[in-house]
């Protein structure tokens, strides 16, 4: 299975700062060209640190992704079905303070 660790989390995404430099948002990314298999959260949901977000099917295999630290999912910019190539953003979450 995997995992999303906080370094990738970190580099991954497209991170949104607030005005007091802190990271205010994330973008989860695709880190290869896929099908999105499954998308477990819904817009509002607060998600646990390790808790899993999304399923990328690619090359016949079904790699789940989550959630390196706890938040709230602010965005889902993708359906379930919709073909992804590497780098599209999947969904954005904003860490909980």
């Amino acid at each position: 299975m995997r995992r999303c660790s906080w370094w990738e989390y970190q580099t991954n995404g497209r991170e949104k700062k607030d005005g007091e430099g802190g990271i205010s948002m994330q973008a989860f990314t695709a880190e290869m060209a896929g099908t999105l298999y499954q998308v477990l959260v819904t817009v509002g949901q607060t998600v646990s640190a390790g808790e899993d977000l999304y399923i990328l099917e690619s090359m016949k295999m079904e790699v789940p992704f989550s959630s390196p630290v706890a938040g709230r999912v602010a965005t889902i910019h993708k359906n379930p079905g919709d073909f992804v190539n590497e780098g599209d953003p999947i969904l954005t979450l904003e860490p909980l303070r």
